[in-house]
């Protein structure tokens, strides 16, 4: 049940954007952002609930270790044959591209939403593969999410920092849209991280049991790269906002109580 209501939180973001894209009214597309970033909000705050232990799940699946917990996952991907996939942008494209079978039948993605996916791997390959792959620092990035999208709002009414302007004249077109993309990727990384949430916590609800070896070991490295992405995420917006380290929690406890 907490997956589908996961999913149900990432589409409503992607019908968010997709409606800041199309309107012409510029306070409906300010009133349509805020409700986006509640929405990440929650998102990310439930996510965190559960990724400490699925990640550590997953990185023990994958072979990944204390050892490695301060070393860039670049600088391993040649030391393992299961990590071929992510040896360039290329090959991950590639394997992508096979596992698309995969991601509809076993993760009951639809083409529309791959295509996001996709697009974001090949635009933020190098972002996340520098990302270290110990169990503290991928979830200090996950923690970092819920600082930068669970701000209390600048306002008192609602109105979230990111979006954050003259308090007069609001935020500008552009920070707007820097909001929006910030949406948009966030979209696009959910669908895979929910998808495979059923996987990391080894649940056989709502994804198909019977897999071949060589299907087991696509969605582990499905599951690897959905965190990895979600790491690098935070990253990329981190490096573009400042966020106080007390700032963001009566929001998210507001939130998560709902």
């Amino acid at each position: 049940m907490e997956t589908k209501e996961l999913q149900g939180i990432v589409d409503k973001i992607d019908a968010l954007v997709a409606e800041v894209r199309t309107t012409s009214d510029p306070e409906l597309r300010m009133q349509r952002l805020q409700e986006g970033l509640k929405c990440a909000c929650q998102l990310v705050t439930k996510l965190n609930r559960r990724l400490t232990g699925l990640t550590e799940r997953v990185l023990k699946e994958s072979g990944l270790s204390q050892e490695h917990a301060s070393i860039p996952f670049r600088d391993l991907v040649f030391t393992d044959e299961a990590f071929a996939p992510f040896q360039s942008r290329e090959a991950l494209l590639d394997f992508l591209a096979a596992a698309e079978p995969l991601l509809v039948a076993q993760l009951f993605l639809t083409k529309e939403k791959i295509k996001p996916i996709v697009a974001q791997v090949r635009g933020t390959y190098e972002q996340f593969m520098d990302q270290k792959v110990g169990l503290d620092a991928m979830c200090s990035k996950f923690e970092l999410l819920e600082r930068l999208f669970c701000r209390p709002p600048f306002d008192g009414h609602g109105g979230s920092p990111l979006l954050d302007g003259d308090p007069k004249s609001g935020p500008s077109r552009s920070r707007g849209e820097t909001v929006c993309t910030y949406l948009q990727t966030l979209a696009a990384i959910g669908n895979l991280v929910t998808s495979a949430i059923p996987l990391f916590a080894g649940s056989a609800a709502g994804v198909t049991n019977v897999r071949t070896a060589g299907e087991e070991e696509s969605l582990r490295r499905l599951s690897l790269l959905s965190l990895l992405m979600l790491s690098g995420f935070a990253d990329a917006v981190a490096q573009r906002e400042v966020v106080p380290e007390e700032a963001y929690a009566p929001m998210a406890d507001a939130l998560a109580s709902r």
